[in-house]
């Protein structure tokens, strides 16, 4: 006896049944994306343009880096604005939510064209977008990485070199690592390769 074959529509689950699963499955993922950022630990609130005080480093403010980061936090400064010429300027910022560093140096009259060059090439190299110059300061600015692992905002100025690095931030949504770490290099863009006296230093360093 020849066994008798199901209609191909009995071998599966039909399309509205198929739909169904889908639409479940879409659901259950906003449901998560919902979820986490009810529970994140990070405010949705813009970066302001300028920075405010107080400061976790000279020129450095706290209310950018608690949007950032959120709460729990240790900072590090390492060199001086007064003193570029000996060491560079290194604000470092762990937390249990990721780490943001930023560095600033100055090279020797002699090099600095290119050294400055070499550096923007680099960040050309590694896919970097240029970024917008609002600002109107002098220089060269690009935007590397992918968020969750590495972000580097970096602008390279006549003999200054500023990168804002956000280096395994918490990475939910709630936030734009890349617009994060864009705003915080423009709020330090006025004194780092401008004429702007540096918050709380009382210092002009200028980019001569």
């Amino acid at each position: 006896m020849t066994p008798q074959r199901r209609p191909p529509s009995a071998t599966g689950p039909g399309p509205s049944r198929r739909i169904a699963r889908t639409a479940a499955a879409l659901g259950l993922t906003t449901l998560l994306a919902t979820v986490l950022a009810a529970c994140s630990p990070l405010s949705s609130e813009e970066i302001p343009a300028e920075p405010t005080e107080p400061w976790v480093c000279d020129g450095v403010s706290r209310q950018t880096i608690d949007l950032i980061l959120g709460e729990g936090y240790t900072v590090t400064q390492l060199g001086e604005w007064t003193d570029l010429e000996a060491d560079p300027f290194t604000c470092e910022v762990n937390g249990i939510h990721g780490h943001v560093v930023v560095d600033v140096t100055q090279r020797p009259h002699a090099t600095a064209a290119d050294e400055g060059a070499q550096r923007l090439e680099a960040w050309r190299g590694d896919g970097g977008v240029q970024l917008e110059n609002p600002l109107g300061v002098t220089g060269e600015g690009y935007l590397i990485g992918s968020p969750g692992d590495l972000v580097t905002a970096g602008w390279v100025c006549a003999r200054r070199t500023v990168e804002v690095r956000l280096d395994t931030v918490w990475l939910d949504g709630t936030r734009d690592q890349q617009a994060d770490a864009s705003a915080l290099l423009l709020q330090l863009l006025p004194y780092v390769c401008g004429n702007e006296i540096v918050p709380g230093v009382d210092y002009a360093p200028g980019d001569d």
